[in-house]
């Protein structure tokens, strides 16, 4: 067991120092903020907490991700069937984000934020 372990140091290391994570990202992701949102956020990915400059930039009132994330698709009637009787549900893979912000000194929680487009 030990053996494993020390076996598994090395590629970790690899996967660290790879060039492939200095490359600017190929797609980011977009999410505008609730109007009157003020510092300090708490964000929030798939129920992650996110920290801003690693996970996460702002850029004036948005929040872009380096990376693709995917919107909740919405389900067909024929999936709400089978759900509703129970016979399968649906796990399709997507990505929630929400924020935990202060706005007139209140603290509010926007949920399932959506992604726009990048602007040009």
């Amino acid at each position: 067991m030990r053996r494993a372990a020390v076996a598994a140091e090395p590629a970790r290391l690899r996967l660290m120092e790879s060039p492939v994570a200095s490359e600017p990202p190929a797609e980011e992701s977009w999410f505008d903020l609730p109007p009157g949102v003020e510092e300090p956020l708490e964000v929030y990915l798939n129920g992650i907490a996110q920290q801003a400059g690693i996970d996460y930039r702002r850029v004036d009132r948005a929040l872009v991700f380096p990376r693709a994330l995917r919107p909740a698709v919405k389900m067909t009637r024929f999936q709400v069937l089978l759900g509703t009787l129970g016979i399968a549900g649906t796990y399709d893979k997507h990505d929630t984000l929400d924020v935990v912000y202060r706005a007139d000194s209140r603290r509010l929680v926007a949920t399932g934020l959506k992604a726009r487009d990048a602007p040009p």
